[in-house]
């Protein structure tokens, strides 16, 4: 089996990973080849096999029944052979690889017999309880490979072992996974038996981790499909309550049905869900998939795609296991428009000719957000781009202080919570929110600030400042966010005349600083330069600091920043204290 250059790094990352730990974890986007990365250590397992004469067993898990099949058909497609475990299946001796679901090992804990070797889970960052079970039955011996593209909780609780100590009397009374443990004499340089150290685990089952290159990466070497986003300036929603991570399904469903944003999502499906030049015998429209909060959402979504002349089923996940499937089938095979689902179409389903994607369920899980967008990302032959519609302001819930307004697909530095931090109380979203935006196509977001002379959509280029604020309105016309353009793939001469303007504007808002003033032109005209190539707004204060040799932090630069850019003074603050503490840890160095 060939892999691509990045899959082949994470198999010995991977292998090195479950000799120093019992459980690893490897990240990698959706639609970047996990099965590929699994399929080929398995294979690799039963070659040992072959060699050794040994009877190493693997399973394969996966979190839901309905993914027991698909898993099975790649893993086949791969060269794997294998059998199933599943109701009224039991584990088969002629076989060293067994796909089960996590339902289905819940129903027969007490009837395992022959556990394997090698454990490998897919969407790991799912049923912690489940895999913390697994982890505390199973042998010692055995060892776990876990994969998911979202590797964090929606609690904060880390997926990364976490072990802290407790006294003995709570290591005889914890429910929780505990450890006695020896330490060792920092004297001598020897392990001291005559001192027990007692532990619990607080965190997940996994020793360490190993992450595959970005999403932005994978765009840009065709390994992905290319991301348009639309965002839509909607008021209201933060008036509305929170559960659990999840806006209330009633209230939700009420309120879009008064804004009439159901009749929105089939307008700009009707308008971006047309392909341009639909081969003969092919469906002229794009394969959508729309998520939804509730099962009426989904019916309801579904209904107005129909009034409209689309054929769009909705699904659900109890609604009868073959409707479920047919459903699929007929949207991977383009027998129908578009499927509605609520809680389904998120974690597993690959069908890599989806085209379109839109969101009507609102929700603070980021494991949630980005496995939304990821169902589109897959490429597929005659696929051009993947379009996606955020018609419930996640791009607002979902953002980093230093990228503000900026979707999460386009950065290349997305920082995952593995290790586990507390969860923090959501903020409610501002009224006022900045969102790169061009006005002239429906309000695609897009990273160049200032409409330059021959844009396709601003020809004449007359507007000096193109881009404007998100107006917070009550329909729901949508904003597209485009990805930055690299500075590598700017014209030679686009380059020279970008290098020029970085000079100019340095020297003159260095000569501003030094002398005790800030230069708001030119400060303004780095930034400027920053957005249009997509680098971190602080990329301008660096370089500023760095011309000017100085350690201390310059805060008024950074209040000059935060202030071109209409940020809120919360900004500042968190790049002050950044700074701050950057500068202390290169102290202590």
């Amino acid at each position: 089996m060939q892999l691509r250059d990045y899959q082949g790094d994470l198999v010995p990352a991977a292998r090195e990973g479950i000799r120093k730990h019992r459980a690893f974890m490897v990240q990698l986007v959706t639609g970047g080849g996990k099965t590929e990365i699994f399929s080929n250590i398995v294979n690799m397992v039963m070659e040992s096999n072959k060699k050794t004469g040994r009877k190493n067993r693997v399973w394969i898990i996966v979190p839901r029944d309905e993914l027991r099949k698909q898993a099975g058909k790649k893993l086949t497609k791969h060269g794997v052979q294998h059998a199933f475990i599943s109701s009224g299946m039991s584990e088969s001796r002629a076989f060293d690889v067994h796909v089960v679901s996590k339902q289905t090992l819940d129903r027969r804990w007490d009837r395992i017999k022959n556990w394997p070797d090698l454990v490998i889970i897919d969407e790991a960052h799912l049923n912690f309880d489940f895999q913390q079970k697994l982890f505390d039955i199973m042998p010692k011996s055995t060892r776990v490979i876990g994969f998911t593209a979202t590797p964090e909780r929606t609690d904060g609780t880390g997926l990364k072992e976490n072990w802290v100590r407790i006294e003995r009397e709570e290591f005889l009374e914890t429910k929780l996974p505990t450890r006695k443990r020896v330490i060792l004499n920092e004297d001598s340089n020897e392990l001291d038996f005559s001192t027990e150290v007692y532990e619990k685990n607080i965190g997940g089952i996994y020793g360490d981790i190993v992450y595959g290159p970005s999403i932005p990466w994978m765009v840009e070497r065709d390994f992905l499909a290319k991301l348009r986003y639309f965002a839509p300036p909607i008021a209201g929603l933060e008036t509305l309550h929170w559960r659990a991570g999840e806006i209330d399904e009633v209230e939700l469903d009420e309120f879009l049905e008064k804004r009439k944003v159901y009749g929105d999502v089939v307008k700009y499906y009707q308008k971006h869900g047309r392909r341009p030049d639909p081969q003969p015998g092919q469906n002229p429209n794009k394969p959508a998939l729309i998520f939804c909060r509730s099962v009426k959402s989904a019916k309801e979504t579904a209904r107005h795609f129909n009034d409209a002349g689309f054929n769009f089923i909705p699904v659900w996940g109890n609604m009868p296991k073959k409707d479920r499937e047919n459903a699929l089938l007929a949207l991977e095979q383009e027998k129908i428009d578009g499927v509605c689902n609520c809680d389904l179409v998120i974690y597993g389903v690959d069908i890599p000719n989806l085209e379109y994607g839109a969101s009507l369920r609102p929700t603070q899980s980021r494991n949630i957000y980005f496995q939304k967008v990821g169902r589109l990302l897959r490429t597929f032959p005659g696929k051009i781009d993947a379009v996606f519609f955020d018609h419930v302001n996640l791009v607002k819930y979902h953002q980093l202080p230093e990228y503000p307004g900026i979707p999460l697909f386009f950065l290349d530095d997305v920082q995952w919570n593995f290790e586990g931090r507390p969860r923090q109380k959501k903020k409610k979203t501002p009224e006022e929110f900045f969102v790169p935006s061009c006005p002239f196509n429906d309000y695609m977001i897009c990273m160049n600030p200032a409409c330059r002379k021959g844009c396709q959509k601003n020809e004449s280029g007359e507007l000096s400042e193109g881009r404007e604020e998100l107006e917070v309105i009550a329909d729901a016309k949508l904003k597209e966010i485009k990805a930055p353009v690299k500075f590598n793939n700017l014209a030679p001469e686009e380059r020279r005349e970008v290098q020029d303007g970085i000079g100019r504007a340095t020297d003159l808002a260095v000569a501003g600083l030094k002398a005790g003033r800030i230069e708001p032109g030119p400060i303004g005209d780095l930034l400027r330069i920053a957005r249009e190539l997509g680098r971190n707004p602080m990329w301008v204060y660096h370089r500023l600091a760095e011309e000017m040799k100085v350690m201390t932090v310059q805060v008024p630069l950074i209040y000059e920043i935060q202030r071109q850019l209409g940020y809120k003074i919360g900004w500042s603050k968190y790049q002050i204290e950044a700074l701050k503490a950057q500068k202390k840890e290169t102290q202590k160095v």
